[in-house]
């Protein structure tokens, strides 16, 4: 349901399924494998959708109870630098960044990378994270 409504544009009411969903599955951690891979799956959703509803401290509680192998991946990476960029600290987001990532399943045209840099700064993208599939508009 979390997920149709965010297709749907209802951001606020996905927002509120997919925090209530993250924290029944962290209350139920059962471990393993296949236990991690939903506590992933669903810890990107839920801090993505609530960093777009404006809720970072929500996001601040998904990101608080994921376990630390999964902070450490690429596309947590991404989502703490947004997480600290929502909470004010610039410099902190920012240093996700020179600290440096990868994220393994960026898809082709992806521009995720260039949009949380952009709200970081007004220097050019680094040439690591830049997988734009089209040329840079001039500012």
């Amino acid at each position: 349901m979390a997920a149709a409504d965010a297709l749907a544009g209802n951001t606020e009411r996905a927002a509120d399924r997919y925090e209530a969903a993250f924290a029944g599955l962290a209350a139920e951690d059962r471990g393993g494998a296949t236990w991690a891979a939903a506590e992933a799956a669903l810890g990107r959703e839920a801090m993505t959708v609530l960093l777009a509803a404006g809720r970072p401290a929500a996001a601040r509680a998904v990101w608080d109870r994921l376990r630390p192998s999964l902070r450490e991946q690429g596309r947590f990476r991404l989502l703490a630098a947004r997480l600290l960029a929502a909470e004010g600290h610039v410099g902190a987001a920012r240093r996700v960044f020179e600290d440096g990532f990868e994220i393994a399943d960026l898809r082709e045209g992806e521009e995720t990378l260039s949009e949380v840099w952009a709200a970081l700064t007004d220097r050019p993208l680094p040439p690591e994270y830049d997988f734009r599939m089209r040329p840079v508009s001039p500012t």
